[in-house]
């Protein structure tokens, strides 16, 4: 994929999610998909957000459980939605600082929107 492809991709995964800045950076990622280089300061913006990565932590949890799980070192979720909210938070500061640690965080974010 793309970094345009993951963008756009992450971006809706968030926004379902309740992503609240979403509108805005749907906005900004059209008006400058076909020009990378303008949009590149806009997603470091949101994708380090702590609003983005709580969004599509709860994506993680409910439709990727099984790598939820693996990234949280977790066995078993029986409650899912009680989990869900338990573990989000902890989930977002996971998914932060491996996107930190990483050269590129996009291809990161990657791994989990196949």
């Amino acid at each position: 994929m793309t970094n345009e492809e993951i963008l756009k991709k992450a971006i809706e995964k968030a926004r379902k999610n309740g992503w609240k800045q979403a509108t805005y950076y749907i906005e900004l990622y059209l008006r400058y998909e076909n020009s990378p280089a303008l949009l590149e300061p806009y997603w470091r913006k949101f994708i380090f957000s702590h609003d983005f990565a709580k969004a599509f932590a709860i994506y993680l949890l409910k439709e990727r459980e099984q790598q939820a799980r693996k990234l949280l070192g977790i066995e078993y979720m029986p409650y899912i939605n009680i989990e869900i909210e338990r573990h989000s938070d902890l989930l977002k500061e996971i998914l932060l600082t491996q996107m930190v640690l990483e050269k590129e965080p996009l291809k990161y974010l990657e791994k989990f929107l196949k």
